[in-house]
């Protein structure tokens, strides 16, 4: 069965085994609420560790994402990854723009910054094209900010993978993983 965060009773993280996804939603929601708190604090392990469960599927995905820009781009791009920081995981939680924590898209995501809209696009293209192939569900989010930007101005063209790794316990692991691609000037 593809992954979707609405399909798993169970969210696999490294060295610890399984964790429903309601104990990750309720350590977020707790966390939320108490924030900050000292690193020992048991809401914060669970938390952390979710959020660091990423990492893997997020450098999978950051080295594609480098790969296609060099065959696309050659030179002259930057790519960079990244985990959500902790206070805006929680910020998203007590301002309710987040229903619950595991069902977050973006906990991991990679930007490329390319040298203008045309580049943007063919490496958009390129990573639809070879998405099938590479991960375990068919890209999805996918949101055209350059065409139809937001109200503020932003402006990027982004999607959700699904990347797969092989865990330290040698389980098979998914997670959603953010690709953003936009120009330098959007970048500012």
């Amino acid at each position: 069965m593809p992954y979707t965060a609405k399909n798993m009773n169970t969210i696999h993280m490294n060295k610890g085994g399984p964790v429903s996804k309601g104990q990750i939603n309720r350590s977020g929601q707790a966390l939320a609420a108490k924030w900050p708190c000292p690193r020992s604090d048991s809401d914060f392990a669970i938390v952390d560790k979710y959020r660091r469960s990423h990492a893997d599927s997020l450098n999978v995905t950051y080295e594609l994402l480098e790969n296609t820009c060099k065959k696309v781009v050659g030179e002259g791009y930057i790519t960079s990854q990244r985990l959500k920081r902790m206070p805006t995981i929680l910020d998203k939680i007590k301002t309710g723009a987040l229903e619950d924590l595991s069902s977050m898209q973006d906990l991991g995501g990679c930007r490329a910054i390319l040298p203008d809209v045309q580049k943007v696009k063919e490496v958009y293209a390129k990573l639809l094209e070879i998405a099938p192939d590479t991960f375990s569900a068919p890209a999805k989010g996918l949101k055209d900010y350059i065409t139809t930007p937001k109200a503020v101005g932003y402006r990027s063209m982004h999607m959700v993978v699904i990347a797969e790794h092989t865990d330290d316990d040698g389980v098979k692991v998914t997670r959603p993983i953010a690709i953003q691609c936009r120009t330098r000037l959007m970048h500012l």
